[in-house]
C-alpha cells in the first residue's frame, strides 16, 4: 500500500475533532471551568485560602480532563487508523479471493 493510498483512506475514516462528540463535550467543560473561576475573581475582593482552594482545583480538574482527553482520543486514533488500514488491505485480497473462486467455477 503506498503512502497516497493510506493517506486516502485514512482521509475517509478519520474526522476533524469539531465535528466530535467527545470533544464538543471537553471544551463546553473547559469553557464552564473558566467562567467559574472568572465569577469567582470577580465576586470575591480578596484573595485568600478559599479562593486560592477553589481555583487550584478549577487548574487541577481542567488538567486531569485534558490529560484524559488526549489520552482516550490518541489510544481511539490509533485503533480507528489500525483497523482502517488492515481492512483496507485486506480488501483487495478478499476480491483476488473471489476472482479465483469465478474462475475456478
Amino acid at each position: 500500500m503506498t503512502e497516497q493510498e493510506k493517506q486516502k483512506v485514512l482521509d475517509m475514516v478519520e474526522k476533524s475533532p469539531h465535528k466530535s462528540k467527545k470533544f464538543i463535550a471537553w471544551l463546553i467543560q473547559q469553557m464552564i471551568l473558566s467562567a467559574m473561576a472568572i465569577v469567582a475573581l470577580i465576586k470575591q475582593p480578596v484573595l485568600g485560602w478559599p479562593l486560592s482552594a477553589f481555583m487550584t482545583g478549577i487548574v487541577f480538574v481542567q488538567g486531569i480532563s485534558t490529560m484524559y482527553y488526549l489520552g482516550r482520543q490518541a489510544a481511539l486514533d490509533s485503533t480507528i487508523r489500525g483497523f482502517a488500514l488492515v481492512g483496507n488491505a485486506a480488501n483487495p485480497l478478499a476480491n483476488k479471493d473471489k476472482k479465483t473462486e469465478a474462475d475456478k467455477s
